[in-house]
């Protein structure tokens, strides 16, 4: 494989190819993001993390909600070489303190409402982990903690100078520890791009489509919809937790054409009251996987 894949690169592409049109639709935000904007920042993050000293190669953990935030926060620093250290928001402090030791992160990228764990993180001082930059997205909890905002705001939204190549890691996916500790499974760029074109050959997604992406980001089943539907030039409609009732409505609403859910969430979307009335007429194709449907 030729050592210019670079999978953040997929939305520098897009915003080349199609700069006007819809990429993001985030609905907790109410927040609609085209191509060119949703690149710009990309580059503005990872530019940022790039100014506080990070490497190519640094580890950078994310914990946080789904909302465009985090999709800035994948795209641009993996960009540049940066890998990404996705966190379960499920976990207790004591456990996201073992995976970020593990992986070595040096800069945490969080939502204000974790910030009770993060403060708990931080009490833990080098046995908690080796994080020197601790980034909020929203009120800044304390004054010791860098607001998100702020850090794209002063930053550049040019590319980066120095890209990843296909055998640089790209994330760090960590497994849910169920017998003994989490282990983290690295994926490189030339990996991630395999899995995003079998699952564009397996979901039947396409460009004109309209994904609903309702899994926690955390997770490889929103991740690689996500890489897809940038590298085809889907929009995706955004919803932070998943609500059943919600998601018909913005079936409906946002015209969904395809979507991915697995049996449990299925089943709550059909004891949904009157779920019939709603008009899915736009919807195409639903993936689904993990138990039986």
């Amino acid at each position: 494989m030729s050592n210019e894949i670079n999978v953040g690169d997929f939305i520098t592409t897009r915003a080349h190819l199609n700069p006007r049109k819809e990429a993001l639709v985030d609905v907790h935000a109410d927040k609609r993001l085209t191509f060119a904007e949703l690149n710009h920042r990309a580059n503005r993050c990872v530019n940022a993390l790039l100014e506080l000293g990070l490497q190519h190669g640094d580890r950078v953990a994310l914990l946080a909600n789904n909302g465009h935030q985090f999709a800035e926060c994948f795209f641009g620093p993996t960009k540049a070489g940066l890998v990404l250290m996705p966190l379960n928001w499920r976990l207790t402090a004591p456990e996201l303190a073992y995976i970020l030791k593990d992986g070595g992160a040096r800069a945490l990228v969080f939502d204000a409402e974790f910030a009770p764990a993060v403060e708990e993180l931080r009490a833990m001082g080098a046995e908690g982990s080796a994080v020197e930059h601790w980034i909020c997205i929203g009120d800044t909890p304390s004054g010791s903690c860098e607001d998100y905002e702020t850090l794209l705001a002063n930053a550049s939204e040019v590319e980066p100078a120095d890209k990843a190549g296909a055998d640089d890691n790209l994330f760090i996916m960590y497994t849910s520890g169920t017998t003994g500790h989490p282990k983290g499974v690295v994926h490189t760029h030339n990996t991630v791009l395999w899995t995003m074109l079998t699952f564009n050959v397996t979901a039947d997604t396409h460009f004109d489509d309209r994904y609903l992406l309702m899994l926690p980001m955390f997770h490889v089943g929103a991740l690689t919809p996500l890489i897809a539907s940038i590298y085809n030039g889907t929009t995706i409609v955004l919803l932070r937790n998943f609500d059943p009732k919600q998601a018909w409505q913005l079936i409906e609403g946002e015209r969904i054409t395809t979507t991915l859910a697995v049996p449990a969430m299925l089943t709550f979307m059909l004891q949904v009251p009157d779920y019939e009335k709603f008009d899915i007429s736009t919807l195409r194709y639903v993936s689904s996987g993990a138990a039986p449907v």
